[in-house]
């Protein structure tokens, strides 16, 4: 929006019209100490109109100015307060934005140091394999794999742990699949293979970049064996 140029008096402002007036008032004043102009000023009385009428008329303009002048700050007045509350609007966004900010950095960060490992048992030509990926965007290093057997048919028991290894670097991007799980179901039935029937799951401690090691659970498996139907492997649940 183009601003009007502003007046003679409007540059001059408030103050420079008040002491004009006050001036021609002390002006007038002196004057009237005067006999001679006294009496020229009591005589004729279209002069006397002529003064006091100038009074009048300088009051008034005076009166309107200062209101102008009100309302001009008045408006300027509130165009701060507007300003002031976009400013603050402003400065909320900001804050809020330095907060988005500040969260997805960190959930970039915790995506970056996240382990991913895949462990899954599968059935293999004469025996049960266990083959874990490595997922991640940097080597791990596991330092121990369990066989956690939740409940055994066979012996009437379960919630026991048997390590299997540890102590393994894995690469990123490789899967190994090296790992005596079998043997360790073996064990588990005192080495003898006759009938099996065993709900288990493997799980990995594994420490990548973060400071705190994590452990990944493989799916619960049930395994079921006899020499009359062989060899049966599925999965019953998911961590």
């Amino acid at each position: 929006m183009i601003e009007k140029p502003l007046g003679l008096l409007e540059k001059s402002g408030t103050r420079r019209a008040v002491v004009i007036a006050f001036v021609v008032g002390v002006a007038i004043l002196f004057l009237a100490f005067f006999t001679r102009f006294n009496e020229i000023y009591e005589s004729h009385l279209a002069f006397k109109n002529l003064l006091d009428g100038f009074v009048v008329v300088s009051g008034l303009a005076l009166a309107i100015l200062e209101w102008r002048h009100s309302g001009e700050a008045n408006e300027h007045r509130h165009e701060l307060n507007r300003l002031t509350e976009e400013a603050n609007a402003y400065r909320k966004e900001t804050l809020e934005l330095q907060n988005r900010v500040y969260f997805l950095q960190e959930e970039i960060e915790r995506k970056l140091t996240k382990v991913r490992l895949y462990p899954r048992v599968y059935s293999a030509p004469g025996e049960i394999q266990l083959g874990v990926a490595n997922l991640s965007g940097f080597d791990l290093w596991l330092n121990q794999v369990r066989l956690v057997v939740t409940q055994d048919r066979v012996q009437n028991n379960g919630g026991t742990s048997h390590v299997i290894t540890g102590g393994m670097h894995l690469s990123t991007g490789k899967t190994e699949s090296g790992f005596r799980l079998y043997g360790k179901l073996l064990e588990v039935y005192g080495n003898r293979a006759e009938r099996m029937d065993v709900q288990f799951y493997v799980e990995i401690e594994a420490a990548g970049i973060a400071d705190k090691p994590v452990i990944v659970r493989s799916p619960e498996y049930h395994l079921e064996y006899t020499h009359a139907t062989g060899r049966k492997i599925r999965v019953i649940g998911y961590p």
